[in-house]
């Protein structure tokens, strides 16, 4: 599961990884509740590293975690989050807070009007 540490970039994320022809009109914004201790946060990480991360997942980091943090490609002062729901302790850890309907600013799709 690929997630942001906030909505902005969050919605930054969805821009630059999907076609915006793909993005549904009924999207929502999933707020989720993970303590600390349980998410690896690196700084440094190779392609090779990161890689290993994505194929491997929860394997790779360990019974005691669920996820990792990176700093984002697109906005690097602030960070991703990749879950993984089938590692062992997060039904114990990881809890959706809240659902509420996002719709996008229009303007992220078209033109300016005003040039």
């Amino acid at each position: 599961m690929y997630a942001a540490e906030n909505a902005s970039l969050a919605v930054l994320e969805v821009l630059v990884h999907l076609d915006k022809a793909e993005i549904p009109e009924d999207y929502v914004m999933l707020e989720i509740s993970v303590p600390d201790p349980a998410i690896v946060y690196l700084n440094d990480v190779t392609g090779e590293r990161m890689e290993s991360l994505y194929q491997n997942g929860h394997k790779e980091l360990g019974g005691d975690f669920i996820g990792f943090s990176v700093p984002s490609a697109v906005v690097p002062n602030d960070r991703i989050v990749v879950l993984y729901p089938e590692a062992e302790m997060s039904d114990k850890v990881l809890a959706m807070s809240r659902v509420t309907p996002f719709a996008f600013d229009r303007r992220l799709f078209f033109p300016s009007a005003n040039k």
